[in-house]
């Protein structure tokens, strides 16, 4: 090989080692932008969602056409602003980014569009079907059942499902009184439920499609995967033994209470019973009374007696503070805690919170959970002087401990059902003539529950709970949070050197658990979440119902006692109610 050969070989190495570090130094330079672009995005981002939380905040009941049509365009000059954020992520062109955390950064901004993508349609058709959906339970249509049964009550008004036809549910003992209002609700809003149902399933599909998404991945882009749904179901495995103990004993319970025309020994529990039984469970009357006296619990008025709704929000912070988080802000103490006036005033008294927290951090309702959990703890009350007073006997324990399991035990199946509905009509697996014959079977098949009577083609018995928040995918959200947060709880009472037993561990004060707390939180949703709980669970970061079972251990082993001992069957056969 002559000098010129070698001449030539060297510019060309030098060449392409050129074009390699001009490559390298394009791909980097497009990774630093895409770095400020999300640092710019997120900042922006929380500024738009401020902004319209303070839109939202300011609305009254009282306000003029003009100044509402001012809202409305204000806000839809927000959206356009939040929409804009979404197609900008879109654009980045991600198999030029090495990095897979800033990959990931930009598909999460890809998401925070939602349902604003679909323009007008979102404010002209969408919003008014959440909002017709929501006020199915709160508009006063039903004729009450005096009026329906004796003919000389006259001029009672008609009432709502919330707050009035609950405290029926809460209150009586007429089974046929229960049965009434829950054919009633069903029959006065069949029409408008299935019209804005449908809506709703229509817009999240049509948005998924102009995000280039499926409906699944759109509707589950908090979890990153569909695969949630896997998890969902081994849960609903792992849950299915205790599930049927406590089943038979209240259906057990139920018969004792009302005739067996209401219910079979070895058939599913008729739904109007099944709902009174989680209405009751913190109430006098249930149907656990025989064995649990309500009378023999710390009464909540006398341990909030003298609390304001800001003094308890003030204990809630104490309790965070305890484990070395700082204080809320004075903006929010001052600015961003409204009490509903006089005028407003209404007898929905539910709290209202605008939620930004499934935007900056994914495992929030889980957090709560567990907090939750170690708040309301007869050590922690007491430590608090809140039940300085009161004797915890093992009794009132346990009275205490199965009341939280029916809540818990009764609510997960349900959010369950709930998700599988919606994904089969996401997916356009079942429409919406077919949508209560699916409801009904997975109804029996998970929950051990059949309609009070036969159904029609025309019904669509869908309760006012599945309506709520559907859009923002509340359901599978429930379902997470409740396991979840076990899961956190029984990870942090780890660091307690594992105080025993599980069900009145009190984690207040406690710097390791604070500690371990912050770092998790402090991650955000830079992260996926199941890497976020292997900074919590390193043994077994997959949701799972094992801590929730050991949680309620006691209360099951008393059930299987209590069901052996009376020869109490256990499960269900299939229903003899026709349903269309």
């Amino acid at each position: 090989m002559d000098s010129k050969e070698r001449h030539g070989i060297i510019v060309i190495k030098i060449l392409i080692l050129a074009f390699i570090c001009k490559l390298s130094l394009a791909i980097t330079f497009y990774e630093l932008n895409a770095i400020a672009f999300c640092e710019q995005a997120s900042k922006r981002y929380y500024s738009l969602f401020d902004n319209l939380s303070a839109e939202t905040y300011a609305t009254t009941n009282e306000e003029d056409f003009a100044t509402l049509y001012n809202r409305v365009a204000t806000v839809k000059g927000i959206s356009r602003d939040i929409l804009q954020i979404s197609r900008e992520a879109k654009e980045f062109n991600k198999t030029l980014i090495q990095d897979a955390d800033l990959r990931r950064a930009l598909d999460r901004l890809s998401y925070v569009g939602g349902l604003f993508v679909l323009g007008d349609e979102y404010f002209e058709s969408v919003l008014i079907s959440m909002n017709a959906l929501k006020s199915l339970s709160t508009d006063k249509d039903i004729k009450p059942y005096q009026a329906e049964v004796d003919a000389n009550v006259q001029n009672i008004a008609p009432i709502a499902y919330y707050p009035d036809i609950q405290k029926i549910y809460e209150s009586s003992s007429d089974a046929k009184e229960l049965q009434y209002y829950w054919m009633m609700w069903r029959e006065k809003n069949a029409i408008w439920a299935a019209v804005n149902l449908q809506n709703i399933i229509d817009a999240i599909r049509n948005a998924a499609k102009l995000m280039d998404r499926t409906p699944l991945d759109f509707y589950y882009n908090a979890y990153e995967s569909p695969e949630i749904l896997v998890q969902m179901d081994q849960i609903m495995l792992e849950l299915k033994p205790a599930y049927l103990q406590l089943h038979a004993y209240i259906r057990h319970e139920l018969a004792s209470k009302y005739n067996h025309e209401e219910l079979r020994d070895t058939g599913p529990i008729p739904d109007h019973l099944f709902q009174q039984v989680l209405a009751q469970t913190w109430k006098e009357n249930s149907v656990i009374e025989e064995h649990f006296s309500f009378r023999d619990l710390p009464s909540y008025d006398r341990l909030v007696e003298g609390l304001s709704s800001q003094k308890l929000i003030f204990h809630a912070q104490g309790f965070y503070r305890s484990l070395g988080f700082a204080d809320l802000k004075e903006d929010f103490t001052q600015n961003r805690l409204k009490e509903v006036g006089a005028a407003e005033a209404s007898a929905d008294c539910r709290a209202n919170i605008f939620d930004m927290t499934p935007n900056a951090y994914g495992l929030e309702y889980a957090v709560g959970e567990a907090v939750t959990l170690a708040a309301s703890t007869p050590k922690h009350l007491q430590t608090l002087g809140l039940a300085r007073d009161l004797k915890y006997s093992e009794e009132t324990l346990r009275n205490r401990h199965i009341r939280m399991a029916i809540h818990t035990f009764l609510n997960i199946p349900l959010f369950y059902v709930h998700t599988k509905v919606i994904n089969e009509m996401l997916q356009g697996n079942v429409k919406l003539d077919g949508v209560n014959r699916l409801y009904w079977k997975l109804m029996q098949e998970y929950v051990g529950v059949e309609p009070p009577m036969d159904r029609g083609e025309s019904c669509l018995d869908l309760p006012y709970k599945f309506y709520l928040d559907l859009e923002t995918n509340h359901q599978t959200l429930k379902f997470v949070s409740e396991i979840l947060g076990y899961q956190l709880y029984e990870a942090f009472c780890q660091l307690t050197n594992g105080q025993t037993p599980l069900h009145n561990c009190n984690f207040y004060g406690n710097s390791k658990v604070g500690n371990a707390l912050r770092s998790m939180m402090s991650l955000g949703s830079s992260k996926p979440y199941h890497e976020i709980l292997n900074e919590i669970l390193p043994h077994n970061p997959s949701i799972n119902a094992h801590s929730l079972l050991v949680y309620y251990q006691p209360i099951i082993d008393w059930l299987k006692n209590f069901n052996s001992k009376n020869k109490v069957h256990i499960g269900w056969n299939d229903t003899k109610r026709k349903i269309m």
